[in-house]
C-alpha cells in the first residue's frame, strides 16, 4: 500500500473524500526492542478503538491528564483519547521524565498519568520526590513491563489515594486487557481482562485454546493492526484469522484473567525447568535496598541478576547472593550478581526510562559468566 497519496483538492470545489474507518491513519513502529522497528499499520477504525480505553478509566469534571509530547509509537491515538472520549484537558510536556515531572505535576494538578513500572523505580529510587506535593494524582495506568508487588507497595505508600492499573496490549493490538490491581479487583501480576470489544486467548503449540496453562498469548478486536506495511511475510506470521500472536507467553484464567509471564526469547532454562525473569527481578526488589533489578539467562542454565541499589543505600552481591536463596527456589537462585549504577533501556522519547533492555544486560555481564 502506498501512503503517501492522498486526496487532491479540486479546483473551486470540497476536497473529495478519502479517508474511510478501514483506510489507514498511519504507521506507528514498534519499539525495537525484540528486533528492527517494524512500520504497523493502523487504520482510523482501529485508531479510534485504542483511543476508548479511556471509557474504561474513571474521571471526573477536571480531570488532567499529564503526558510526554504525542511522539511515540502508539501514542497518538492513546494520547488524544483522553481528550476526544473522556474530556479531559491534556498537559503535554517535551520531557516527562522524573526531575520534570515532579515540577509539572503540582504546576498543574494533573490527575492521570500512563507510564511503565520502570518509571517509578526511578522515580521512587531517589530521594528528589520526597517533599514534591503529587497528591493530585488519582489514576495510574502502567504496562509495558511487570509490575511488582514491592514496586506497587512504593507506589501506594507514596500516592495512596491513586487508583493503579495494569494494562496489556502490543503496538499492534494495543491496549487489549486492563484491571485495577491495588484494591483486589485484579491480581496483582496480572493485567486484567480484555476490554469491551477486545478478546484475549492463549494457545497450546497446536493452536487449540488452553486454560489456567502457559501458551501463546491472541489478542483481537476492533483494534488490532491490519498488519505491517510492506512486509507481507511478516504479517502472515503474526496474523491468524482475527488473532494477532505476537510471542508473549502467558497464561488466561478460567474466569478470563491475563497473566503475561513475558517474551519467549526471554524465559530462562535452569535445572530443566522454565522461569521468567520477572520472578527473578521480583523477590530482587522485595529486599528493600534494591531499586531496580534486571535477570537474564547466559549460557548452559546459569542466571545472571543485575541491580541497582536505593539512593543512598549500598549492596553487597555476596549477601544479596544468600537472601534470595532463601526466598527463591533452586532454577531460579541468581548464579552471578552484579551491582551496577543503571540498567540500560530503551530510549522513550517523553524523557523517562522506556522498557529494560536484557538483551545488553546478557551482552554487557555475560563475561563474568563464561
Amino acid at each position: 500500500m502506498d501512503l503517501r497519496r492522498g486526496p487532491r483538492l479540486r479546483r473551486g470545489g470540497r476536497a473529495p473524500l478519502g479517508a474511510f474507518f478501514d483506510d489507514p491513519l498511519a504507521l506507528y513502529y514498534t519499539s525495537g526492542t525484540t528486533g528492527l522497528p517494524k512500520p504497523v499499520v493502523h487504520t482510523h477504525a482501529s485508531s479510534l478503538a485504542t483511543a476508548q480505553i479511556w471509557l474504561d478509566v474513571p474521571r471526573a469534571p477536571g480531570s488532567v491528564f499529564g503526558t510526554g509530547a504525542i511522539i511515540w509509537g502508539i501514542g497518538f491515538p492513546a494520547i488524544v483519547g483522553p481528550a476526544l472520549y473522556a474530556g479531559m484537558r491534556l498537559v503535554l510536556e517535551q520531557d516527562w521524565g522524573p526531575a520534570n515531572f515532579l515540577k509539572v505535576v503540582p504546576r498543574e494538578k494533573v490527575t492521570h498519568v500512563s507510564q511503565i513500572p520502570s518509571f517509578y523505580a526511578a522515580l521512587l529510587g531517589d530521594s528528589a520526590h520526597e517533599p514534591v506535593d503529587l497528591s493530585s494524582i488519582r489514576v495510574i495506568m502502567l504496562g509495558g513491563e511487570p509490575l511488582t508487588a514491592s514496586l506497587l507497595a512504593r507506589i501506594k505508600q507514596r500516592l495512596p489515594e491513586a487508583g493503579v492499573y495494569s494494562y496489556y496490549g502490543q503496538t499492534e493490538a494495543p491496549y487489549t486487557c486492563m484491571g485495577r490491581v491495588d484494591d483486589g479487583s485484579t491480581p496483582l501480576g496480572s493485567s486484567g481482562r480484555a476490554r469491551t470489544g477486545c478478546a484475549v486467548a492463549v494457545t497450546d503449540p497446536s493452536g487449540a485454546r488452553v486454560v489456567d496453562t502457559i501458551g501463546e498469548i491472541n489478542l483481537a478486536g476492533p483494534h488490532r493492526m491490519s498488519g505491517y506495511d510492506l512486509l507481507p511475510d511478516r504479517t502472515a506470521e503474526v496474523l491468524r484469522g482475527e488473532w494477532y500472536v505476537g510471542g508473549d507467553l502467558g497464561t488466561v484464567s478460567a474466569d478470563g484473567v491475563l497473566r503475561v509471564l513475558g517474551r519467549r526469547e526471554d524465559a530462562i532454562l535452569k535445572g530443566g525447568v522454565w522461569t521468567q525473569p520477572a520472578a527473578v527481578e521480583e523477590a530482587a526488589t522485595a529486599l528493600d535496598p534494591v531499586a531496580e533489578a534486571g535477570a537474564v539467562g547466559i549460557g548452559d542454565g546459569r542466571i545472571l541478576l543485575a541491580v541497582v541499589p536505593r539512593a543512598g543505600q549500598t549492596l553487597d552481591s555476596s549477601k544479596l547472593s544468600l537472601e534470595l536463596a532463601d526466598t527463591l527456589p533452586p532454577h531460579q537462585r541468581p548464579d552471578v550478581i552484579v551491582v551496577a549504577e543503571s540498567l540500560p533501556h530503551a530510549e522513550d522519547a517523553s524523557g523517562g526510562p522506556g522498557k529494560l533492555l536484557r538483551r545488553e544486560i546478557r551482552e554487557k555481564y555475560q563475561h563474568l559468566v563464561d
